[in-house]
Formats: structure tokens, sequence, C-alpha cells
């Protein structure tokens, strides 16, 4: 348990306007997360986030040693991890299919026509269930010539960040 990902959340469920910042574990024998520390703060920014880190840093080396970190895109978290963890922190922070899909879904209400949005849909479903690193490569090849037919701002151009993200 102690290689696997944590997996980082902020949900705003628990406390009434405020945030509940949890890191949790999958425990692979009872095939499910286990949460393992749980702060309720002001916001998801990202001096929470570093306070979080901050108070849980010590224990988190003990507990999950080798592991790196799961989570959703949000910039707070990703700079409290740099600030606490240092740059490093980023090459093994991985998110998962939800948030990926429903940040991807975002994007794609953005795109003007139908045929724009089916497109968009297929190919991120295509990278997102690629067997191999070709096929992945292959999808964002073709995501990337997409957004270079219409890059003006208002068009796909929007989607040149998340693309390199």
């Amino acid at each position: 348990m102690s290689y696997e990902y944590c997996y980082i959340d902020g949900k705003w469920n628990r406390c009434k306007d405020f945030p509940t910042l949890t890191l949790s574990v999958y425990h692979p024998v009872l095939c499910k997360q286990v949460p393992l520390f749980i702060m309720e703060c002001e916001g998801e920014t990202a001096e929470s986030y570093t306070k979080f880190f901050y108070l849980i840093n010590e224990s988190i080396a003990k507990v999950a040693p080798g592991s790196g970190f799961m989570a959703d895109e949000a910039g707070g978290l990703q700079v409290g991890l740099r600030r606490v963890y240092g740059s490093s922190v980023l090459e093994k922070l991985k998110i998962c299919e939800f948030h990926l899909l429903q940040c991807a879904n975002r994007q794609r209400t953005r795109l003007h026509s139908d045929k724009s949005k089916d497109f968009f849909t297929r190919v991120t479903r295509t990278f997102l269930q690629a067997q191999t690193s070709s096929a992945y490569n292959d999808s964002i090849v073709e995501l990337k010539e997409f957004v270079a037919k219409k890059p003006a701002k208002d068009q796909r151009g929007f989607l040149i960040p998340w693309l390199q993200w």
C-alpha cells in the first residue's frame, strides 16, 4: 500500500462554505480508497494546499514514502505540491480518468459546432483508452492538427494550453 499513488481532492459537500481537502490511498485488500488525512479550510487555494502538505509532510514520508500523487487539475493544488516537495513532484503527478474527462468536457463545451464537439470527444476518448504509446501519440497529433486549423483564441486556440498541460 505504501507504493500506491496518493489521491488528493477538495470537496465542497462536507462542511458548508468550507472545502475539505482529503488525501487518500487505494487499499488493495479492501478494494477502495482509504482517507489518510482530512482538513477543512477556507478555500482550495495554493496557501491551503501548502499548509495541508506541510502538516502531513512528516507522516506522509512514513506512510507512503515511494508514492506519487493523483489529483485534479486545480492550479492551487499543483502550486502547493511544488512549494512543499519541489518541482520534481510534478513528474510523479497523475490525473484520474474522472477528472480528465470532466476537464475535457469543459473544453468541449467551448467548441462551436457539433461536428467539432464530436471530433474532440472521439479523440480525447481515443488517447485516454490508447493501448500503446504510438496510438496515444497519434491521437495527440490528430488533436494538435485540429487546433492548428483554427488557432484563433475564440475558435480553438483555447485548447493549446490544455494540450500543453
